[in-house]
């Protein structure tokens, strides 16, 4: 088969969730001899690009010609299967579901973030909007709620009907999201409709016969340096809590970037934190490996690929129960922690107890690792071979 990805930014795994998810299916799908090729529309600079598919194609969003040039690339490169990985964005859904019905081929749109993120945006943007447009929404929102709350289920009603309705199949990354848009948008439920989690990045997992050998008294957090959603302001105020109680060698390691990095280090100076160190934009695959504990403290997720990450290499997660799929990643007190939102004590209580238990970490680990093998990329890429061929 000739399979179409369209995704958001230019095709590398290193450039977002998306971005990587597609790389590691294209990769699988080429393993069965089908051709892959990729359609972005946000070009970013990138270290490494993805060389997984055929070819690939820059259409900006949102250009009026857009519907003419994806045409072109479905009919010259014989397109049989497209896969929307950007499900919820209006004009690219619209174009490819008048295409499908006039082309045949088969489209499946995976919806890849959390699927009520909106309320959250409206509740938390309020001090952060990007233009007169946004001030006014986010003010309206604030001064009537019930009004904008109901024009964006009205919104989100339209938007995953129409989407659902021109797909083959509509995806979501869990079974809770898939529940959520059925209630919370009044969308009629369809075997059209149906819940298939991300793959992992890496193909190994952590081997725990060499857990005291390998894992170090460490830390983790993976993360965008966004605090609206990732909150790690958060994590830093419960690692300076354990300051009274002594770290005992432990040290806590951040990897990531983004705008709010300045902020982050001026917090750590301010306070003075201690036995913490901020390494920036690097592969976090090594420091899963020698990791014992990972930290999460996002108030709003899809299905964080970095927890699924840090679990197959043993690497145990506390997170806050903020998004629903987390139930579905986490078995608490089994192979991780779910601490009720905003419970700084029950979290430092938790984080302390993993601390101070080498024997219930490993026992956590194992667990981990385990739960994860299903997720295998090799395993959901033959999920979504068997949904593309029936």
């Amino acid at each position: 088969m000739n399979i179409l990805f369209y995704v958001t930014c230019t095709p590398s795994p290193l450039n977002g969730g998306i971005e990587r998810v597609s790389h590691i299916l294209a990769k699988e799908f080429i393993k069965e001899h089908h051709t892959c090729y990729c359609i972005y529309f946000k070009e970013i600079d990138a270290t490494y690009t993805s060389d997984v598919y055929e070819e690939t194609f820059y259409i900006p969003y949102n250009h009026t010609n857009n519907i003419e040039k994806i045409r072109n690339i479905i009919e010259s490169k014989n397109i049989d299967v497209v896969l929307n990985q950007v499900g919820g964005f209006w004009e690219i859904g619209t174009a490819l579901t008048k295409l499908h019905n006039i082309l045949k081929f088969k489209l499946l749109t995976t919806y890849h973030s959390n699927p009520i993120e909106n309320h959250y945006i409206l509740k938390h943007r309020y001090s952060q909007y990007n233009n007169l447009k946004e001030f006014i929404y986010f003010s309206l929102y604030h001064l009537c709620p019930s009004i904008i709350e109901n024009r964006i289920i009205s919104l989100k009603h339209r938007l995953f009907t129409n989407e659902i309705l021109g797909s083959n199949k509509y995806l979501f990354l869990s079974e809770a999201y898939k529940n959520d848009v059925i209630q919370q948008y009044k969308i009629q439920d369809s075997p059209n409709i149906i819940s298939l989690p991300n793959p992992l990045t890496y193909n190994t997992f952590f081997p725990i016969e060499n857990y005291k050998n390998l894992k170090k008294k460490q830390v983790l957090i993976v993360a965008r340096f966004d605090e609206l959603y990732k909150r790690i302001s958060k994590a830093l105020a419960i690692w300076k809590s354990l300051e009274q109680y002594g770290y005992n060698g432990w040290k806590l390691i951040i990897i990531g970037y983004g705008e709010d990095e300045p902020t982050y280090r001026k917090m750590i100076n301010d306070l003075d934190i201690q036995e913490i160190e901020i390494i920036g934009k690097v592969s976090p695959e090594k420091y899963y490996k020698e990791s014992s504990i990972f930290l999460m403290t996002s108030v709003l997720e899809g299905w964080p690929m970095t927890i699924q990450e840090a679990m197959q290499f043993g690497c145990i997660p506390l997170a806050f129960d903020t998004f629903s799929a987390i139930h579905e990643i986490i078995q608490d007190g089994e192979n991780g922690y779910i601490i009720k939102d905003n419970d700084n004590t029950s979290y430092i209580q938790k984080l302390m107890d993993l601390m101070n238990a080498p024997e219930q970490r490993i026992k956590m680990a194992e667990n981990a690792i385990e739960s994860r093998r299903k997720y295998s990329a090799d395993k959901i890429a033959r999920y979504w071979l068997h949904i593309i061929e029936n």
